[in-house]
């Protein structure tokens, strides 16, 4: 694992409500402490996550009328149907460069009622889509949407769309695109307003379009996935992506004074005559992503080495895990730091043999 690396990875543990928050950590009661959570990923929504702050959130909100505020403001900015609205809103000339199509709702459309729902498919239909996608304004990693091959909503997927505009009030419905690649850029918003470029990602995706990973090749920081190059109509169009997607994204931030990280994911897809288009924002997300998980540790691989960052689902059965000494070896990989930098091998972010939920594991080849 990365922690037999050297590297320090904190555990998240539970505390019984009758455990002081006063309390010094180094006299806590050995039965206090109860197993490390596993259920728990830094960069994503679980629930276990969910329930644990939820209580918390409402509580500092009561307490803290700034905190409510900051909540609100990173809501507008997370949620997809405001992204689509803001980006629906550009100029024509930026819609084209930013969705490579000159449709009137590029980024989909916000809908707030079901009659709405099925007026959007219809038309997407009409224009030879023949799988429409419905999402949740809030949802990552490919979860909180719904695709729609038929030509109405089969009684369990409409429930879900009526639940899902009932708790959020809106929805946004695309049609679903014939993907080539997808990728993701990370950026830092600073303090003084300027949007950093931090590297671009390509992204490992089912064809559910669910997310499994990231891979960053040598050049991340300082150029374009490779598939960008390979895929991409036009590569002198690439720059030009970029620039107006960090112009237009940098706008979109600037509304709420956002200072942090931010994931912006997008693909290449071929449109209905077959033609390849980029469509540089497919969702943005305001925090630390997964994939700038891996971008910080790519920071310390050795030169020339690729990182891939995977998510697994864990084995109900830890025992058919051996030990992660003997998987490397069994795999072929063996680690080998040197000079403090990983070098090639797998690496365990989470314990397969405990983990509940995923494992997270990280590939560095040449």
């Amino acid at each position: 694992s990365l922690q037999h690396a050297g590297f320090q990875l904190p555990d998240v543990r539970s505390l019984p409500a009758q455990h002081s928050a006063t309390m010094a950590p180094d006299t806590t009661p050995t039965s206090c402490v109860p197993e490390t959570i596993q259920d728990w990923r830094p960069w994503a929504h679980t629930a276990m996550a969910q329930q644990l702050f939820a209580e918390a959130n409402l509580k500092l909100a009561k307490e803290d009328p700034l905190l409510s505020g900051r909540i609100a403001s990173y809501r507008q900015l997370a949620s997809k149907a405001r992204q689509a609205d803001y980006f629906n809103s550009l100029t024509q000339e930026e819609r084209s460069v930013l969705f490579g199509c000159e449709d009137e709702f590029p980024a989909g459309r916000v809908v707030t009622s079901f009659e709405e729902v099925l007026s959007a498919v219809s038309a997407y239909r009409r224009e030879g889509n023949e799988t429409v996608v419905v999402k949740s304004p809030y949802g990552c990693a490919g979860r909180g949407m719904l695709r729609l091959m038929d030509v109405a909503p089969e009684r369990n997927q409409g429930n879900w769309i009526q639940r899902i505009l009932k708790e959020y009030g809106a929805v946004v419905v695309q049609p679903w695109r014939n993907r080539l690649a997808d990728f993701s850029f990370q950026f830092e918003r600073r303090a003084d307003g300027k949007l950093k470029s931090l590297g671009g990602l390509t992204l490992l995706c089912d064809r559910r379009g669910q997310f499994k990973g990231c891979r960053a090749y040598p050049n991340y920081h300082s150029g374009f996935p490779k598939e960008l190059y390979r895929l991409a109509p036009e590569t002198r169009s690439l720059n030009q992506g970029k620039e107006c997607l960090m112009q237009s994204v940098n706008v979109f931030l600037g509304a709420k004074s956002y200072v942090g990280p931010l994931g912006v994911d997008g693909f290449i897809y071929l449109d209905n005559q077959d033609k390849r288009r980029i469509h540089w924002h497919c969702e943005m997300n305001p925090r630390f992503t997964f994939g700038r998980v891996l971008i910080e540790i790519m920071k310390q691989v050795g030169p020339n080495l690729t990182g891939e960052l995977t998510l697994e689902k864990a084995d109900p059965n830890h025992s058919n895990y051996p030990l992660p000494r003997e998987l490397l070896s069994k795999n072929g990989y063996q680690p080998e730091p040197v000079q403090g930098s990983i070098q090639k091998g797998v690496y365990h972010l989470t314990d397969p043999r405990t983990a509940t939920s995923v494992v997270a594991k990280l590939r560095i080849y040449p």
